[in-house]
Formats: C-alpha cells, sequence, structure tokens
C-alpha cells in the first residue's frame, strides 16, 4: 500500500495537465446544454486566464497553497481591461499599487473579483474531484462582500419616460438610416427585451404567425447569443410599434437585402453589437436631458415594461416568458 501511496505522489508530480484541457473537460456537459450559452462559457474561461496569470503557473499539478493565498490579495491590484489596455504585458508586470483603493476607478469591481473568484472556486473542486489536485483547496479563496442592491436597475417613471421620448429632444430618424438610435429604446420599452438581444436581431429572425407580427430571440446566428436557455423566445411586436412605423422600417431593410435589421451596428467581443447605442444612450441621459441617476440605465427599460406588465394584471409566468427571465414558467 505504501509502495502503491509513493507511486501516485511520484505520477503526480510528474504529470504536466494544461489546465485549458482541464477547463474543456469541466465544460463539456453545458456545452450540450440548451440552459447554457457559448458566450457564458467564453466569459468563464477568460476569468480563469485571468486567474492563471495571477498564479503563474500552467499546469494544474502547479497550484499550491501559498500561490492561491496570493491570489486572494492580488486579485484586488488586477486593473480593469488589463489585457485589452496591455497585449503584449504579463499581468503581473502591469498591477496596480498595493495600496490601491476599492474607489479607485482602475480597479475591478467587487462583483466582478466575486465572479472570477467563484469560477476559479469552481474549476479547483472539479480538479480534486479528477483526482489532479490531492488536496481541496477551494475553501482557501475569500470573497468580497457585495452590495446586492448596487446593480439593481431602477425602472422609469412616467415622467421620465416623457422627457426620454419628448420630440424635441429624442433622436430623430433619418432618411436611408436603419435608426437604431431611434427605435432600439422603443423596442425595449415596449417588449422588455434586453439591448443586445434587440441590436442583434437578423431580418430572418422578424417573422409573423397567425396574423401576428414577432421578434425571434435566439442564438442561432452568427456572432448571436442570449443569457440562458429561457432568452430563446417570441416577443411579439407592440401595436404602437407598428403605428410609429416599424414595419415600414422593416420592409425598407429587406429591400435593401440587409442581414440584419439595425446593420449600422457592429460587433465588438465584449459588448456585442450593443456597444455604440449603450454609449449614446448614456451620453443622452447624462448630457442632452439630464437624467443623472447612476440607476437609471437603458436596462431599466427591461424593469420598466416588468412593472407595466404586472401593473395590467399579467401573471408572473407569462411576464418570465415574454421577457425571457429565468424562473416561474420559465
Amino acid at each position: 500500500m505504501r509502495a502503491q501511496k509513493n507511486q501516485e505522489i511520484a505520477n503526480a508530480l510528474t504529470t504536466r495537465t494544461k489546465w485549458e484541457d482541464v477547463y474543456e473537460d469541466m465544460v463539456r456537459p453545458a456545452k450540450h446544454s440548451k440552459s447554457t450559452s457559448i458566450s457564458t462559457l467564453t466569459q468563464k474561461k477568460k476569468c480563469l486566464e485571468t486567474i492563471f496569470e495571477l498564479l503563474d503557473v500552467q499546469y494544474v499539478e502547479q497550484i499550491t497553497f501559498d500561490n492561491i493565498k496570493a491570489v486572494n490579495a492580488l486579485i484586488y491590484r488586477v486593473p480593469k481591461k488589463w489585457k485589452e489596455k496591455n497585449p503584449d504585458k504579463r499581468l503581473l508586470d502591469v498591477l496596480l499599487p498595493d495600496d490601491v483603493d476599492s474607489s479607485d476607478v482602475r480597479v475591478m469591481s467587487a462583483t466582478n473579483i466575486c465572479k472570477y473568484l467563484t469560477i476559479f472556486q469552481e474549476f479547483l473542486r472539479f480538479c480534486r474531484k479528477e483526482r489532479l489536485l490531492n488536496e481541496d483547496m477551494a475553501d482557501i479563496i475569500t470573497k468580497p462582500i457585495v452590495d446586492k442592491n448596487k446593480n439593481n436597475w431602477k425602472p422609469f417613471t412616467p415622467p421620465e419616460l416623457l422627457l426620454i421620448f419628448n420630440r424635441k429632444n429624442y433622436f430623430k430618424r433619418i432618411k436611408n438610416s436603419d435608426n437604431a438610435k431611434f427605435w432600439i429604446p422603443l423596442i425595449s420599452l415596449y417588449s422588455g427585451a434586453r439591448l443586445n438581444e434587440i441590436c442583434q436581431i437578423r431580418m430572418e429572425d422578424i417573422k409573423n404567425d397567425n396574423g401576428i407580427d414577432y421578434f425571434c430571440i435566439n442564438d442561432e446566428g452568427e456572432k448571436q447569443s442570449v443569457k440562458n436557455y429561457p432568452s430563446k423566445r417570441r416577443v411579439p411586436i407592440h401595436p404602437i410599434l407598428i403605428k410609429l412605423g416599424l414595419m415600414d422600417q422593416i420592409k425598407k431593410q429587406r429591400e435593401l437585402k440587409k442581414d440584419r435589421l439595425f446593420d449600422s451596428l457592429t460587433y465588438t467581443e465584449k459588448n456585442k453589437y450593443a456597444g455604440s447605442i449603450s454609449n449614446a444612450f448614456r451620453y443622452y441621459l447624462d448630457h442632452k436631458i439630464k437624467l443623472t441617476d447612476k440607476k437609471k440605465v437603458f436596462h431599466s427599460f427591461r424593469h420598466t415594461a416588468r412593472s407595466q406588465f404586472c401593473a395590467l394584471g399579467c401573471s408572473e409566468e407569462y411576464v418570465n416568458i415574454l421577457c425571457g427571465w429565468e424562473g416561474k414558467g420559465a
């Protein structure tokens, strides 16, 4: 028995398992599950890339108690977008100073730090389960306390909606344009759809069933993604949007043989198709109409729609189905 144990220890010391290979094994079941999107798995891998930069190891067997403890401290010094801003440098060479404060705009938020460490814990537990590590080291990780109310976006009030959609200030429709800035906030208001769900709509995702025009929210096209399985759904086009001329805009895009409804929007790995609209709307709130409450953002349309659906007597189940929320009926 002792000889067998010694052999196992010797094998562990000489085995070299790349963390990327272990990650692929860990997420293989999720890749075949309808409840997990590819974008979620991609984000997980990016989090682990940062963690292993801090560990400064390549192989799972090299992970020790001491370098996990080091990660607990170093992760608070990781700059935002560190890889994007320093593509040719090691993370350990661009860490912020030891005394950096959590209020410093350069550091990651507590929510993001917590997410990175949670994913690392999941990875360590998988390694232990697969006997790649001799100890369960997941509990060594200490996560920051996150203010759960920090990102509780507020719905817009009726007076705020009147201010936003005031004809004098609101985005104008332009001839021979897809008018993305004009339509996307309105679509979100009357559907509760997420920003990127709207931005990525293809022409083939706009359908009609029994006389009802609707958007088919899905991740079937190139560079399309959804947050989770309940996000895949059919969203009726509201009669007010039709009255405002959305179907005419759709018709023009079809005549021009466009692939997407809002073809002027470009794709980036980080923000998908939503980046420019998100920035434009934030600027509009802050500078054009002076609505500077940081809990009032584009995503507030989603909460506005939910509160209105509920006020009109829609069941929780129906609202979850319509808006793509996880929960009852999803």
